[in-house]
């Protein structure tokens, strides 16, 4: 299969937008989509203080080169070791997680326990699909293993989505509209 823009061989095949992308396309469609979340946010004032939140997992690992590539020349942003101290907090969620944790509280009928952050938080990676962010991670050199989490709803997502391919993206637009209500 042959990459959407260069012809190159594909690497990834994107079933919810039909695309097809060799390794620098996809490294620039992830780039395109994780800045265009954080302007959705309201982007980054200079002198902003922000903690990357996450574990010790390719998740976070993705969005810490992400953002050291971002802010490569940036000398006007600085992280700092505590959420305590942060204006801004990076989530390291992807597109699954953000969908998933929708998709159960909307079955356990706990939708109204969504809250806004005490900080701006922001989750560059919610929306790229998280096979997509652990193609990212091991590009950049993430040699760990990938344990998966099966539970009733991932298992009911993914079987959903095969003939659904935008599944997730729709249930992110509501996760999105319904933070945005509550602020």
């Amino acid at each position: 299969m042959k990459c959407s823009k260069c012809m190159n061989t594909a690497i990834v095949s994107q079933n919810y937008s039909g695309m097809h992308f060799c390794a620098n396309h996809e490294i620039s469609d992830i780039t395109l989509k994780a800045k265009k979340e954080i302007r959705k946010s309201g982007g980054l004032a200079s002198g902003e203080k922000i903690f990357v939140k996450g574990d010790d997992n390719f998740q976070t690992f993705a969005l810490r080169i992400f953002l050291s590539e971002l802010f490569l020349n940036r000398t006007d942003i600085l992280f700092v070791k505590s959420e305590d101290e942060a204006e801004i907090i990076f989530d390291s969620d992807t597109l699954d997680d953000v969908s998933v944790r929708l998709f159960k509280k909307v079955c356990d009928g706990t939708v109204d326990e969504i809250s806004r952050p005490l900080k701006k938080t922001v989750s560059p990676l919610s929306v790229i699909p998280k096979d997509e962010v652990l193609w990212y991670a091991k590009y950049h050199g993430w040699k760990k293993d990938c344990t998966e989490i099966h539970d009733s709803v991932t298992e009911f997502l993914a079987d959903f989505q095969k003939e659904r391919p935008s599944t997730l993206y729709a249930l992110k637009n509501v996760s999105d509209e319904l933070e945005r209500r509550i602020k």
